[in-house]
């Protein structure tokens, strides 16, 4: 039987999953929002919170079950926390991130983009070099010159045509590798993420059928004491009987157990069962 809870400690166990869903938020505020970064924090702040507000209830709640307003009011104060913390330290990370790479930009500026620079000017004067070469050992085109005329005879080889369509079937292979690699790339990742997700679930179900299962064999051995308490008391009474003389005992069993009274003695018997 679940245990109704007064106000008041209704709002004591609201106020502290608020405080771990705050302090979760808090973490998962330093962790991406957006993209693809910004799956597995997000599933990873979800099962946490569930972790969190289970363990609570089964631990430290006086119902020993989780209970609806306890995951909402993490949650809201986790996603609160996480969207407002989330603005500034985000800002504070890039300003960190910028100052530690300016050395780095600094040197890739004045160092390596002039290099990059020189050896491409080299690599096309080079190319440049070749196709004079190439062009001056065969020329493309003739020119003979008939009176006033310029006749222009342009030759075409077969190596030419050979060498184009083979550019374009590589380049249709390259095209249907990039597009096969990607297909894959994303099946890949969509595994991974159901893997992930599944993987989550399962342990968050184990967790809380245990949790629930400790919960309800805590609930039996409350019963179980107060029946050893009750027991207890019956047997000291018994004891503190049995240790008196003749009269004592006659006078006991007779008010147990045929609920006789002394004379002019008034008995008050509590009917409400507390």
């Amino acid at each position: 039987m679940v245990q109704v809870l007064l106000p008041a400690r209704l709002l004591q166990e609201a106020a502290a999953c608020a405080a771990l869903g705050a302090a979760l938020g808090a973490a998962r505020a330093f962790l991406p929002v957006r993209g693809r970064a910004a799956f597995v924090p997000d599933v990873l702040l979800s099962g946490a919170v569930l972790l969190v507000c289970q363990s609570y209830a089964a631990g430290y709640s006086k119902a020993g079950v989780l209970r609806w307003y306890m995951v909402a009011t993490a949650f809201a104060a986790a996603l609160c926390v996480a969207g407002v913390l989330g603005i500034p330290l985000r800002a504070l990370g890039r300003g960190i991130r910028a100052v530690l790479c300016l050395p780095g930009r600094i040197l890739h500026r004045f160092a390596v983009q002039p290099l990059c620079r020189r050896r491409a000017a080299a690599k096309i004067a080079r190319k440049l070099r070749r196709n004079a070469e190439r062009t001056a050992k065969n020329p493309k085109r003739t020119c003979q010159t008939s009176g006033h005329c310029c006749i222009i005879q342009t030759y075409q080889s077969k190596r030419t045509d050979a060498e184009g369509l083979l550019f374009r079937q590589e380049r249709k292979a390259m095209t249907n590798t990039g597009r096969k690699k990607r297909r894959k790339n994303a099946v890949v990742t969509m595994a991974f993420r159901l893997f992930f997700v599944l993987l989550l679930l399962s342990m968050l179900a184990a967790y809380i059928s245990n949790q629930v299962t400790i919960s309800s064999k805590r609930a039996e051995l409350e019963t179980l004491n107060e029946q050893v308490a009750q027991q207890q008391t019956e047997n000291q009474e018994l004891q503190r009987v049995l240790s008196g003389d003749a009269d004592q005992i006659t006078e006991w069993v007779a008010r147990d157990s045929y609920n006789y009274a002394a004379p002019n003695e008034r008995i008050f018997v509590d009917v409400t069962g507390n």
